[in-house]
């Protein structure tokens, strides 16, 4: 709502009013959901699966987040990403072999399947200069975002990612076997 507080289902009952308010964004994973407050810190509900999707408890500054399958990605206002869940060791050292390109990101998403069709998950940033960069499962050629520029917003689905450039086209590395038209 407009004064910071978070509408749930009824059948969420252990969701701390006092935790849950001040909140300026929400994303939802799979069977958990996180929560920006206005200070830069993160609050957590539902599940974990032991892959830890919900530990963001140290983060601060963050000015973004965004939920895939099974891990949680922030951006702090220092344009740095953070990643916790399933693959976000892998995806983190992916970004630290790749630090170049890795620095003014101004938005990100995740990405990823589910418990029956996983794609283990995928993280995408969008830097100040347009272009686009994805770390993580490219089963499906869901991180093939290299040659994308002038990109302004971007999302992730499961086996797909999705970016809008500034002339109002929109790319998509949208695998044929996965979509039809």
């Amino acid at each position: 709502k407009s004064n910071g507080t978070v509408v749930v289902s009824p059948d969420i009952l252990n969701l701390d009013p006092s935790e849950w308010s001040d909140i300026v964004a929400i994303s939802a994973g799979e069977r958990y959901f996180i929560g920006l407050k206005s200070n830069g810190t993160l609050v957590s509900y539902g599940h974990d699966a032991g892959d830890g999707q919900r530990r963001v408890d140290g983060w601060e500054n963050i000015t973004a987040i965004a939920t895939g399958w099974r891990h949680t990605v922030g951006l702090d206002k220092d344009r740095k990403v953070h990643i916790t869940g399933y693959g976000s060791k892998s995806q983190l050292n992916q970004i630290s072999s790749d630090a170049d390109n890795w620095v003014d990101i101004i938005a990100v998403a995740a990405g990823g399947g589910s418990n029956t069709n996983p794609g283990k998950g995928h993280t995408v940033a969008l830097r100040a200069d347009g272009k686009v960069f994805a770390v993580g499962d490219n089963e499906y050629g869901q991180c093939e975002v290299s040659d994308w520029e002038d990109v302004i917003a971007i999302t992730a689905g499961d086996w797909h990612t999705v970016g809008l450039c500034k002339d109002g086209t929109v790319l998509s590395t949208r695998p044929p076997e996965k979509f039809s038209d």
